[in-house]
């Protein structure tokens, strides 16, 4: 079995960084193209982490998240982390990964407009706004 990469897993599947859901690109058998892809697994615990999402490609199961990371940045990281705590929330704003050596951990980067919307709103619009209503020149 040849080990999977980044296009090979956009081959299979298609990521919305949005809702953070995988969905089957093709039908085949049981899946349907289109369907969301994977099957909740549960542990024993009850905590946020103990149920998360598993993919099986090619015949070897995934956790979800693990592959978000694949699919953006072509690295199938050996552990991730949920900013959440949430295992279930695979949105890629949620995942943090290591990839080097330090131990550092990395997010995935935002390319989506609402994510620059946001970053536009944070750093240029607010400082301005804040700065008129400090001085008395704007109004709300």
């Amino acid at each position: 079995m040849n080990k999977l990469t980044q296009k090979r897993l956009r081959q299979l599947l298609d990521y919305d960084r949005v809702t953070g859901l995988f969905t089957w690109r093709q039908s085949s058998g049981c899946q349907r193209a289109g369907q969301p892809a994977g099957h909740m697994h549960q542990t024993g615990a009850h905590t946020l982490l103990s149920n998360y999402v598993v993919i099986s490609l090619e015949g070897k199961p995934y956790r979800a998240g693990l592959l978000v990371v694949l699919y953006e940045c072509g690295y199938l990281p050996q552990e991730i982390a949920y900013c959440d705590g949430n295992a279930m929330n695979t949105k890629s704003c949620n995942i943090l990964f290591k990839r080097s050596a330090n131990g550092n951990h990395h997010h995935i980067k935002q390319t989506h407009k609402i994510d620059k919307f946001v970053s536009l709103m944070l750093f240029v619009i607010m400082p301005v706004l804040t700065v008129g209503l400090a001085l008395g020149v704007m109004n709300i």
